[in-house]
Parts: C-alpha cells; structure tokens; sequence
C-alpha cells in the first residue's frame, strides 16, 4: 500500500522523518517531489541509494533522496532555504498488529474469502465437509497470495514491466509473417 507526506524542509537540515499510519511499517520508498519556490513548478527528486551520493555536495535545491531506515528520508544535497517536499512510500502491516487496512479487505476479498472457505471445508464431522473442494478453494488462495506479492513488488502498477508477455517474432521475416 502506498502512503503520502508532505513536509517543509528547514535551511541546513537534509533528514527528515516519515510517519506511517499506527500498525503500519515502511519498507521502501517510491517517489519523491520537490516545489522550485522560484518558479512554483514541481520537479520529481530521484530515488538513489545513501552510498552513491557526494556527502560533500553542500548545500542547494535537492535533486535526490534516499531511505534512512526504518522512518526517515534524507534529502541531497542539504537544502539551502524551504522547500515544500512530497513523498510516496510504501508500507505493509506490521507483524502481530490487530488493524488491516482496508485496502487489503477491498483489494483481495475474493482471496480472503477462498483462503476462508478451504479452511472451514477442512472441518471434520460437519455436515460442510469436503476436502476436494477445501483443496480446490486452497489453490485458488494460494495463487491470490501470490498475485498480490506479484503486485506489491512492481508497485500496484505496470510500470516499465508488464504482466502481458509480448508476442513472439515481432519483427517481419523475410517471408512477411
């Protein structure tokens, strides 16, 4: 699930932290953006890793930003003046926690549903006993689990990567095909 902060910098600071909502934990960032105070556009921020960056840059608009684990985000180079910044992270719900967000129940209920029902027919000596249909009910979970790591790994989105395989040959032969 992807969540948004927007906060001001303050001149000479380059870390600041990010406060997911309660029973949530962050595990990456996504996107970031900055409002150019002179002209009142916005620019995107690339995300880059800590240890690719000059700590000698001095100070300046941000062009970049990076994760500081677990909450915080560390802008480069240190900012020079206010900056009005946004950015997108990604959270999940933490272990142990009493609280799933909505998202989930919306976004996969059919799953839950199936992982529910092969669990319920699994149930001896009930009149709803079935394990063909708990097995059945099984799979159809299990592949639900699976697309939705599939999606939270390219990001709920398509992206540069696509699910939809491209077409073999698809460039002409010499025989027009």
């Amino acid at each position: 699930m992807r969540r948004t902060q927007t906060f001001s910098t303050v001149q000479g600071t380059d870390i600041y932290s990010l406060t997911p909502p309660t029973n949530e934990e962050i595990i990456g960032l996504k996107y970031g953006q900055i409002q150019d105070p002179a002209s009142g556009g916005i620019l995107s921020l690339a995300l880059v890793y800590g240890d690719t960056m000059n700590p000698n840059l001095g100070r300046g608009m941000p062009q970049a930003f990076t994760f500081v684990p677990y909450l915080s985000v560390k802008l480069y180079p240190v900012p020079d003046k206010v900056y009005n910044v946004t950015i997108e992270f990604v959270v999940q719900p933490i272990d142990g926690g009493v609280y799933i967000p909505d998202e989930i129940g919306v976004r996969y209920k059919q799953t839950v549903a199936d992982g529910a029902l092969s669990n319920i027919m699994l149930q001896n000596g009930n009149p709803w006993y079935n394990p063909q249909m708990a097995e059945y009910y099984a799979q159809r979970y299990n592949k639900g689990i699976a697309r939705a790591k599939g999606e939270a790994a390219f990001g709920f989105g398509y992206g540069p990567y696509s699910p939809v395989r491209k077409p073999f040959g698809i460039f002409r032969t010499r025989w027009g095909w």
